[in-house]
């Protein structure tokens, strides 16, 4: 994690703040007094899921800016028509992310060639 001293806020949606057997844990080591003193303990949920999951809507907007993007290539100054913009990509990444679940990666085309066959 990040410094000894640093506070993590957090706002969860589901789980519970319990540690679960699936947890993660972990075994950090502050130096005190020149002295190294090693503590396991487990995440609760809701810090094991948002590391477990953080890279997922970064993987989802890499996908949903990569060229040719709507966002790029509708170029608007209504914001109603940015938002549509936006709203397609989501559901375009969305379909291909959930195709690309169902038949496997190894099969799955990239998202360029997934947009000219559906």
């Amino acid at each position: 994690m990040k410094e000894p001293d640093y506070t993590m806020k957090m706002m969860a949606t589901s789980g519970s703040f319990m540690a679960h057997e699936t947890c993660r844990t972990t075994s950090p080591r502050p130096v005190e007094n020149g002295e190294e003193k090693t503590k396991e303990f487990s995440y609760t949920l809701p810090f094991d899921h948002h590391f477990r999951y953080r890279h997922a809507v970064d993987d989802h907007n890499n996908l949903r800016h990569s060229l040719p993007s709507w966002e790029d290539m509708w170029v608007t100054q209504q914001w109603e028509l940015r938002v549509l913009a936006f709203v397609i990509a989501v559901c375009e990444v969305n379909a291909y992310l959930a195709i690309r679940f169902t038949e496997g990666k190894t099969c799955m085309p990239t998202l360029l060639n997934f947009r000219r066959k559906y």
